[in-house]
């Protein structure tokens, strides 16, 4: 079957973590197929946030909408055909086969084609070649990208990933943003990132600020020198790129 990408919608969303407010009434829209970037300081809410995408968090108010069905209305099994993950951080006291983690990705909703999807998956990630190694000898830039086939593996419309680039070194964050281009095809990518300049590549970018929404909108108007002094308190100026003609950051 093939997988459509469908609308994101946040509307009014707040999470309270022990009685203290983390995410206050954010709210931004996802069209399909979208890549949106989620920046902001550490302890912005970006994090806390697109837990509840994925259900590891509860909402204390609003709502999310994946392809107009409300998230908290469905079960968790059926958000997960839905919505997949590559978390933060993840630890694995188990030494699982590298394919083994990535078939994890199939227990909401195995099919016929879940050895298909798998090979897919760790071809798409470039681990393919790492199907038999032990999870815990891999390194942690290695295991990112095992992590990431797990969640391509899952085949849902939309995917969560929260600081992709955690581990991985230059060569292969230019691979991430390949394989961003080609999942967005055919799902919604939302990511939370700290490089403004891997924003810059993404569609919609949303900036957070002390657990709400500061602005959102196409990369170019949105991460000016002006917010990155505002947001970041650092200096910076736009320039273009001399070898791809995108905009840039540069930070004094």
């Amino acid at each position: 079957m093939t997988l459509q990408p469908l609308a994101v919608t946040v509307d009014g969303a707040q999470v309270a973590v022990d009685g203290a407010t983390i995410v206050a009434n954010a709210s931004f829209a996802a069209q399909p197929g979208d890549f949106v970037a989620l920046v902001g300081p550490n302890g912005c809410g970006k994090t806390t946030l697109l837990s509840t995408l994925y259900r590891a968090r509860k909402l204390s108010g609003g709502q999310i909408r994946v392809g107009g069905q409300d998230l908290a209305g469905l079960s968790i099994r059926n958000s997960a055909r839905l919505v997949a993950a590559l978390p933060q951080s993840e630890t694995h006291e188990l030494n699982f086969r590298a394919e083994e983690v990535v078939s994890f990705g199939r227990r909401a909703h195995p099919t016929d084609r879940d050895d298909e999807l798998i090979t897919e998956a760790m071809e798409l990630a470039g681990v393919r070649h790492l199907r038999e190694a032990p999870i815990l000898s891999v390194s942690g830039g290695e295991r990112q990208r095992i992590l990431l086939a797990r969640a391509i593996a899952q085949h849902t419309p939309v995917l969560v990933l929260d600081e992709p680039t955690n581990h991985l070194d230059l060569s292969h964050q230019a691979k991430l943003l390949r394989t961003l281009s080609t999942l967005k095809r055919s799902r919604t990518v939302l990511a939370a990132v700290h490089d403004v300049n891997l924003a810059m590549h993404a569609d919609l970018v949303v900036v957070m600020v002390d657990g709400t929404v500061r602005c959102s909108g196409p990369p170019s108007e949105v991460l000016t020198p002006q917010l990155v002094q505002e947001v970041y308190g650092v200096q910076a100026a736009a320039v273009q790129h001399p070898i791809t003609g995108r905009q840039v950051l540069l930070f004094g």
